[in-house]
């Protein structure tokens, strides 16, 4: 279950970054885009976890 879990994190958090930076004009560095991911996953991880104990 986790497994699964933490995969549908990271596809979501890639599918963020890929919307964050066909907006922008000019591509976010790596470090942007790790920023980003970051604060993604958290944001996810609190909408989920009433739904899901990790």
């Amino acid at each position: 279950m986790k497994k699964i879990f933490r995969f549908i994190l990271l596809l979501a958090a890639v599918n963020m970054i890929g919307r964050y930076s066909q907006q922008e004009v000019s591509l976010p560095t790596l470090s942007q885009a790790v920023d980003f991911a970051v604060t993604a996953v958290k944001e996810i991880r609190e909408v989920l976890l009433p739904y899901y104990t990790i």
